[in-house]
């Protein structure tokens, strides 16, 4: 594959930029389970607050309507500003959908 191809899939898009908030990727691991751990601490897909925590959808639902990392990344700040190695409990988990642990692994493979 050409360097040409692989910069363009290494760059962040748009999308998967996480702004002002690059320092919180710096010093997360680099193996795939440590990033799977790293999503599940600051995400929480909203079947799962539907099922089990529905009354943390009050005034919530807008979450999952962000659609770019620099804003997600706000949100999970707002919610805990703790850094993103860090477990939260369920209440402080921005509410998502699918999309948005691929974009957030995406963005941080990127960095």
């Amino acid at each position: 594959m050409s360097d040409t191809i692989l910069n363009y899939y290494r760059t962040q898009s748009p999308i998967t930029d996480p702004q002002e908030h690059t320092a919180l990727f710096e010093n997360l691991p680099s193996d795939l389970p440590g990033l799977h751990q790293i999503i599940q601490n600051v995400l929480i897909h909203n079947w799962k607050i539907r099922k089990f925590h529905r009354h943390l959808l009050e005034g919530r639902t807008h979450e999952y309507e962000i659609r770019r990392i620099a804003p997600l990344l706000s949100r999970i700040l707002e919610l805990d500003n703790q850094p993103l190695t860090v477990t939260r409990p369920t209440e402080k988990l921005a509410i998502i959908d699918c999309r948005h642990f691929a974009t957030l692994l995406c963005a941080i493979l990127r960095y």
